[in-house]
């Protein structure tokens, strides 16, 4: 092994790393009845492992050619959405989903309908973390066409937002007549959804 490689691990032979690795998996100072939380290295963990189940899901169908940018295609055009990163639709959208700065240099953003009248209660975040849940909401609401500012849509992961939708709602989509399909696609989405 090559002294950076064994540098770079040096940190796996810690044994304060050990000790707390160790710790975090044993069991709370409650009954086991009680002690019902689930955790993997200290963090928590469902215990069903449904997380894993959709984790494992979406990576079946990337493992058998359909990736993530044909779910997005797919749930894109059942739900007839429209996502724009163009400054030429930010005032023609539905919904504009983009961010301002503060008098006093915070970053703000912003999903409304109506750029004109914007809400501070209603339309403002501090955080970006659930932008991509509020848009959920608004497509709910019944908005189709999105102006995303393009970096928001990167880091606030609006594909794996949309990418969530495609297999919560993937018997819609393969029910919907209006969508075309590749061959083999609607058998294989069967095959991995009933």
């Amino acid at each position: 092994m090559s002294k950076k490689k064994k540098e770079e691990n040096d940190w796996v032979n810690d044994p304060d790393i050990q000790a707390f690795l160790e710790h975090a998996d044993e069991p709370g100072p409650w009954s086991e009845e009680d002690d019902k939380i689930h955790t993997v290295g200290g963090l928590s963990a469902d215990k069903d492992g449904d997380f894993m189940k959709f984790q494992n899901k979406i990576n079946k169908m990337e493992d058998k050619n359909m990736p993530e940018k044909r779910m997005i295609e797919l749930v894109k055009a059942h739900f007839n959405l429209s996502i724009s990163h163009d400054y030429n639709d930010f005032e023609s959208s539905d919904c504009t989903i983009y961010n301002e700065s503060t008098a006093d240099g915070y970053d703000v953003y912003i999903i409304t309908n109506d750029i004109k009248n914007v809400s501070v209660c209603e339309d403002v975040y501090y955080y970006d973390h659930d932008l991509a849940e509020h848009f959920k909401e608004q497509i709910r609401y019944g908005d189709t066409s999105f102006f995303i500012d393009e970096e928001i849509y990167e880091d606030a992961y609006f594909e794996d937002c949309l990418v969530e939708m495609f297999v919560e709602n993937v018997e819609d989509i393969i029910k919907n007549k209006e969508l075309s399909f590749f061959a083999g696609e609607v058998e294989f989405l069967k095959e991995e959804y009933e």
